[in-house]
């Protein structure tokens, strides 16, 4: 059996002989990066999830005619009962069935990107897109495109799920693709028609800032990151100079 990835092959009926190649092979250089790796499920689901760039870019126009007719037809049903199954566990290949429900996702994404009405479909499936966070950004962006520009940012109780996924995001490496990805969806939630949700704004600011996560700092790292930390300091206390010194607002005050 074979599961292959470019530039790495998991052999698992023939792992000894290919080991002894590989070894002389690259006896002769020690220091030469070996082409195969043999990846356990732990490595394969990191290195699945932590490619994985956003599905639709913001400036994309999403057809909705297709989307009325699957609509229509009753096509978001067969991705949510395969996602119901919670099906990883008991998977013979479980790097393929990551794969599966990558599609999955990509399907339910473009399903319900900017149309109310299949916005409001999903919302009863949170609790099955929450369980599946840890696997990749997909479900994620699912969860961010249901309550895009929706009334439901307005209505529905969104605290339990920001607080979940801010704390998945602090948990990641500062390296990671996936963190940064996730962290792009947050902004989804903070505005309706154009105008600020500031409860949510707020919470969001609360929950990345807090003294309790690890990570506060990712997007200030180096000597560059420091400069930029300066200059925003800095330019919020002119900010707050400025405004003390208006007398419009002193006034309020």
């Amino acid at each position: 059996m074979c599961i292959y990835k470019p530039n790495r092959v998991i052999d698992i009926d023939d792992k000894k002989d290919k080991k002894k190649n590989e070894d002389e092979m690259f006896e002769a250089d020690d220091d030469q990066e070996d082409e195969f790796e043999f990846l356990n499920l732990t490595e394969l689901l990191a290195e699945w999830d932590n490619e994985d760039p956003k599905v639709t870019p913001d400036d994309e126009v999403n057809d909705e005619k297709n989307q009325i007719l699957l609509k229509n037809l009753l096509a978001h049903i067969v991705p949510i009962i395969i996602i119901r199954q919670k099906g990883l566990d008991n998977s013979r290949d479980k790097n393929s069935f990551l794969k599966v429900l990558e599609k999955i996702y990509i399907f339910l994404i473009k399903f319900v990107r900017n149309n109310k009405a299949n916005q409001m479909l999903l919302v009863d499936y949170l609790d099955l897109f929450i369980d599946d966070l840890e696997y990749g950004v997909h479900s994620f962006e699912l969860i961010a495109e249901i309550f895009r520009n929706s009334e439901l940012l307005l209505t529905y109780n969104l605290v339990p799920i920001l607080k979940k996924v801010i704390k998945l995001i602090d948990s990641l490496p500062k390296e990671t693709q996936k963190k940064t990805t996730m962290l792009s969806f947050l902004s989804y939630f903070m505005k309706y028609n154009g105008n600020s949700i500031r409860a949510i704004q707020n919470l969001i600011c609360i929950e990345v800032t807090s003294g309790t996560r690890k990570n506060t700092d990712h997007l200030f790292v180096g000597e560059v990151g420091l400069k930029d930390l300066h200059l925003y300091i800095l330019e919020m206390k002119n900010a707050y100079s400025e405004f003390m010194n208006d007398d419009r607002y002193v006034q309020e005050i």
